[in-house]
């Protein structure tokens, strides 16, 4: 198994009305709450190619739609996550993070998570 390097990161902008519709790719219940939370992926990649078939290993926190949000992401996924070195296909891990504030403008924003 392979850790991918990258974090993707969806952020909500600060200071949008709650009146509006999330940001796309952002569950409603979780921004309605102004939650964030981070969704680990398990996907195949063929070697910088494609990711493909990716399943969500943990959601936190659970039940406000952030697995399934991130599994919607995986056509938008860069080739770049699934870096497989000598194979042809591998399968790799990453996390996505949700942010709702201005966490997201932060200078260690897009550092990977501990």
């Amino acid at each position: 198994m392979r850790v991918g390097l990258a974090v993707v990161l969806i952020a909500m902008m600060p200071g949008l009305a709650l009146a509006q519709s999330p940001p796309r790719g952002y569950p409603e219940a979780a921004w309605r709450q102004g939650l964030g939370g981070t969704v680990l992926l398990r996907c195949t990649a063929e070697n910088g190619r494609r990711i493909r078939d990716c399943s969500v290993v943990s959601e936190r926190p659970a039940g406000l739609g952030f697995g399934a949000a991130a599994l919607k992401l995986q056509p938008s996924l860069p080739p770049s996550l699934g870096e497989c070195g000598s194979l042809l296909v591998c399968k790799v891990t990453f996390p996505v993070e949700f942010r709702p504030t201005s966490a997201a403008a932060s200078p260690d924003a897009g550092s990977q998570p501990r």
